[in-house]
């Protein structure tokens, strides 16, 4: 059944009518209830398949969906169709010569995740303009403010670049020259920037990777070094004091406080609006799980090159443990969890740990607690639902570049993604040197 969930797109029951005829008895006082005591329902991905179950005992059952006999699986009939917009199942029950029926009326709304290009031409480059020739080289990072415009992390151009929501592409800082200068934004330099986020106030931070850095740039384009100190190693402190080790990725709660991405380190680090540096989750031992402690509170928990985190609106973190093929999740209280995966790379949709994913790198939520993934080696992007469902929303495992539907959509190794305050979903594409917009449509042929 999880197969048929990838083919077509998502189908929600709108409007369920039923009709029934009486329930009369037979010659020994017997009754025919009506046949069908429940018809599953809901939101879907894909084929939708009709749960028809806890029929009449002692009764036989004849019936059809659209015309169509389902399959017996057990004391449950089952059948998969692709749904139109209206839906007739009729059902008979016969028992000891009694007859009764039943016919639903199912109409439903179906949509599906439709993928296009938003910018780049898929040749490395750096040209600002219209996204059809805008050029990027190795896009990494990804962040969206509140109007809408996007935060790009540029990281061969060794700039940050802008978007707007049509698409026209800008340079917001950065020389184009690898280098550390904080400054104005046209003397200011990055070596190779990874992670990129923005506060509601519209100041973006940046992962500056190779500098082992984290960088502030103001509304007004001023660049300045908020902690790190260019060396690379492990050192909790305040401002340049502390040390980054490749910091690849970065988020901030509701209360301004930045979450890391500390890759090299293996941890997940916490800093301050003033720029204290703490660690937040990790050992720093590289692994998934040692002595029992998979997961735990936030010190003995382990990672293996944490490359993505997001945050929710409760503080909750989410990691995208990149090499332990794992989605973690940290409370505010520092306790680490699996959230899905099950460390085995591959491409499995599933509930928790019956999932796989291969080298996720980065997360983003949207305003539901849905977390939306970048499964770079999978070429295909994953929705979590807060409960831990995985399904695949676009990308078809096949390494390639094709706008379209998303079950037949290709992208090529994704990295950075972000959820607008619509719900359209934007994806970093490096090794197509392009960012896609995905948004879900309702399809109404």
């Amino acid at each position: 059944m999880k197969k048929l969930f990838k083919l077509f797109g998502i189908i929600t029951l709108v409007v369920f009518i039923g009709f029934f005829t009486t329930c009369d008895p037979d010659d020994d006082g017997n009754t025919v209830e009506t046949p069908i005591t429940s018809i599953s329902a809901g939101t879907y991905i894909g084929t939708q398949t009709i749960i028809l179950s806890t029929f009449t005992s002692g009764a036989t059952i004849y019936f059809t969906i659209n015309g169509e006999t389902p399959t017996i699986n057990s004391t449950q009939y089952t059948t998969a169709v692709t749904v139109n917009k209206t839906m007739t199942i009729k059902a008979i029950a016969i028992k000891n010569g009694m007859t009764n029926s039943d016919i639903f009326e199912a109409k439903y709304t179906i949509m599906n995740y439709i993928v296009s290009t938003l910018a780049g031409t898929g040749t490395d480059g750096y040209i600002d303009g219209d996204g059809n020739i805008a050029q990027f080289n190795q896009p990494i990072g990804i962040a969206i403010d509140s109007e809408g415009n996007i935060f790009l992390a540029d990281m061969n151009n060794h700039r940050i670049r802008k978007i707007t929501p049509q698409g026209v592409v800008s340079t917001l800082a950065g020389t184009g020259t690898e280098g550390f200068t904080d400054g104005e934004k046209g003397t200011a330099q990055f070596k190779s920037p990874c992670g990129i986020a923005v506060d509601s106030e519209g100041n973006i931070y940046v992962a500056d990777t190779l500098n082992n850095r984290i960088r502030k740039i103001t509304p007004q384009g001023i660049v300045s070094t908020l902690a790190g100190n260019g060396t690379d190693g492990l050192n909790d402190g305040a401002g340049s004091t502390a040390l980054f080790f490749s910091p690849t990725d970065l988020t901030i709660d509701l209360e301004g406080y930045i979450y890391v991405a500390d890759m090299g380190n293996h941890r997940i680090r916490k800093i301050t609006p003033q720029g204290e540096v703490s660690t937040f989750a990790g050992t720093g031992d590289v692994g998934f799980g040692y002595g029992g402690f998979h997961n735990g509170l936030g010190h003995t928990a382990r990672f293996d090159s944490p490359h993505g985190v997001a945050v929710d609106l409760e503080g909750n973190i989410y990691v995208a443990d990149s090499l332990n093929n794992r989605i973690r999740k940290i409370t505010s209280q520092g306790v680490v969890s699996t959230l899905a995966g099950n460390g085995t790379d591959g491409l499995i949709d599933g509930v928790g740990s019956a999932s796989q994913f291969f080298y996720p790198s980065h997360v983003a939520l949207d305003s539901l607690g849905n977390i939306y993934v970048a499964d770079n080696l999978n070429n295909s992007i994953r929705k979590i639902t807060p409960s831990g469902v995985v399904s695949t929303i676009a990308g078809n495992g096949i390494q390639g570049f094709y706008d379209g539907s998303g079950n037949i959509a290709q992208f090529n190794m994704p990295t950075g993604i972000a959820v607008d305050y619509e719900g359209n979903i934007y994806v970093v594409d490096t090794g197509n040197i392009r960012i896609r917009k995905i948004v879900l449509v309702e399809i109404t042929d």
